[in-house]
């Protein structure tokens, strides 16, 4: 979780005559993701919802770099194991 004081957000609320307009930036977050709450006379919460994806494990031998030099990596069934070429 990221401390709060590292994260500051700036946020321009004008008022209108029967309204409040709220203008700022959520970098990296679309519109269609925020939500904002009236939870109290004077607080107001803005939540954010996004969906974030995570790919992990080798990439294809093919795919590396400096596998001439450094050996490659090659998909050995159930592990891996890494291959170097003798000179």
């Amino acid at each position: 979780m990221q401390d709060l004081d590292s994260f500051k957000l700036r946020f321009d609320m004008p008022e209108h005559k029967d309204f409040y307009s709220l203008y700022g930036e959520l970098p990296g977050v679309e519109p269609k993701d925020i939500e904002t709450e009236f939870s109290g006379p004077r607080t107001m919460t803005i939540h954010e919802h996004s969906k974030r994806t995570y790919t992990s494990g080798t990439p294809p031998a093919g795919m590396l770099e400096g596998i001439h030099n450094a050996g490659m990596v090659a998909n050995a069934g159930k592990g891996y194991q890494k291959e170097s070429k003798k000179e």
